[in-house]
């Protein structure tokens, strides 16, 4: 025990001696032999997995903050080739990674679900104008698409608008009073002249509406734009 006490002090007092000529010594056996390196790296990771693995696991506990801003930077300056190398990974595995997030998506249903609900409560207004900005840019394929569903759909169609009906008398009774009221000859938010429609505030009230464009109505139900509600006025008769 003294012996072994005395062997570390001495190498102790070797290393600090000669540091650097060791550190430049281990930097070029390194450098001459980065395939033994590699190998020995290889074995003794494998031989101590467990307790690399319960280091790593504390490290990351006890340091979450500096692992995240050491990303952070490194992903600023890294950002070009690290998108490059993304993008050149999923043209080249595709299939693969596809096929893994379907299996995740099918094992993991429930979570993601519950997942997706917490974010659409606490980030309403960020999903509102991220639908906004999707229905803006592809308008035309949203268009097509729903113009298809309807055209293979038509009895299911038929069968939603039966239920609706019977479940909902009173705006039934509002939009077939207002039906007896014209429209006025604009939309009140844009201005358009065609495909105009009434919008109901208030179905207990079915004489007071907005006119509006099938586009604005359609953005309004779908809660895409709100703060566009206070510019239209209602017409009251």
């Amino acid at each position: 025990m003294v012996n072994s006490e005395k062997i570390r002090v001495y190498k102790q007092k070797h290393y600090l001696a000669n540091k650097e000529k060791i550190l430049n010594s281990n930097r070029e056996y390194r450098l001459a032999n980065p395939e033994k390196m590699r190998e020995s790296r290889r074995k003794y990771s494998w031989k101590n997995r467990e307790k690399i693995r319960e280091y790593q696991r504390k490290y990351r506990l006890e340091n979450r903050e500096k692992i995240k801003e050491c990303r952070r930077k490194h992903y600023l300056e890294n950002k070009g080739k690290i998108l490059e190398s993304q993008h050149t990974y999923y043209l080249e595995n595709c299939e693969k990674i596809l096929e893994r997030q379907h299996d995740y998506y099918l094992g993991n249903f429930e979570k993601i679900r519950e997942r997706q609900r917490i974010y659409r409560l606490e980030n309403p207004q960020k999903i509102r104008e991220g639908d906004h900005n999707y229905y803006v840019a592809n308008r035309e394929k949203l268009y097509n698409q729903h113009s298809m569903y309807v055209s293979e759909n038509r009895e299911k169609n038929r069968e939603y608008q039966r239920k609706y009906v019977l479940e909902n008398p009173e705006k039934r009774r509002a939009i077939a009073i207002g039906y007896r009221f014209p429209l006025s000859n604009y939309c009140c938010h844009c201005g358009s002249s065609k495909s105009l429609l009434r919008h109901y505030i208030d179905y207990s009230q079915p004489k007071k509406f907005f006119t509006l464009c099938t586009r604005c109505h359609g953005l309004i139900h779908s809660n895409f734009c709100p703060k566009e509600l206070e510019w239209l006025k209602p017409i009251s008769l």
